[in-house]
């Protein structure tokens, strides 16, 4: 749960990878204790990842966030 709180603080900041890292957390069921995978927070998370990575002109991880998030679609 340290994880998931420093993630999202560092998300709020705006940047990209912490968004990446909640959605892989999403996607492994570790948001929250005993839910299980979130395939909705997961796609989420990949959508501000790759929005948040083109605002800084990080084309790679903007393709990559991209593409993870039409994988769970």
């Amino acid at each position: 749960l340290e994880a998931k709180r420093l993630f999202t603080l560092a998300a709020t900041q705006g940047h990209p990878d912490s968004h990446g890292k909640l959605a892989e957390m999403a996607e492994k069921g570790e948001l929250l204790p005993g839910a299980g995978p979130n395939s909705a927070a997961a796609f989420f998370h990949h959508t501000l990842a790759a929005r948040t990575a083109r605002a800084v002109s990080d084309d790679a991880t903007a393709r990559s966030e991209s593409e993870r998030r039409a994988a769970i679609a």
